[in-house]
């Protein structure tokens, strides 16, 4: 793909997320099936890669990050998408969640969530952090896209930084 082609593509996702009505409503108890769901739907193939894939530990992980708080259900026209999770830390805005379902990726969803989670980092005059798993390159130039930058690489993940 030319560069100016991947910049009209990123132009065109972002004029289609704009006019997206998405919400973002806080989880509840009954929302837990719901985020496990979404997580193992989402990094599946990707923790398989890289560790192989343990049900019962990645279900101990999700509920144990569910139960950390800041979770919201993304939802479009009243259906269930996805899932971001976000914690206000003191010196910068941690993005700990961002799963799509798989059957609603490429409308922009991801990208609208992102832009709301930049604008909340500007609006606490923070900047926005957050890490994806080393093997999920796709995901990793996808936020490079976006502006974010590779801060810190561990043996597991990218570490992100959006300077705002």
């Amino acid at each position: 793909m030319s560069k100016r082609s991947g910049l009209e593509k990123l132009a065109t996702e972002h004029a289609e997320s704009a006019k997206m009505n998405v919400q973002y409503i806080p989880v509840q108890e009954k929302d837990s099936s719901f985020f496990v769901h979404v997580h193992h739907v989402a990094y599946r193939k990707i923790i398989e890669e890289m560790f192989g894939w343990d049900e019962c530990f990645q279900d101990k992980q999700t509920n144990q990050a569910f139960d950390l708080g800041g979770i919201n259900v993304i939802k479009l026209q009243n259906e269930k998408v996805g899932i971001v999770g976000w914690e206000d830390r003191s010196d910068y805005l941690w993005l700990k969640d961002l799963y799509v379902l798989p059957e609603y990726q490429g409308r922009g969803i991801g990208s609208r969530v992102l832009d709301t989670s930049i604008q909340k980092a500007r609006s606490f005059g923070k900047d926005i952090h957050l890490r994806t798993l080393r093997a999920n390159i796709c995901v990793k130039e996808w936020y490079e896209r976006r502006g974010f930058i590779v801060d810190e690489i561990t043996d597991i993940h990218w570490k992100m930084v959006m300077y705002t």
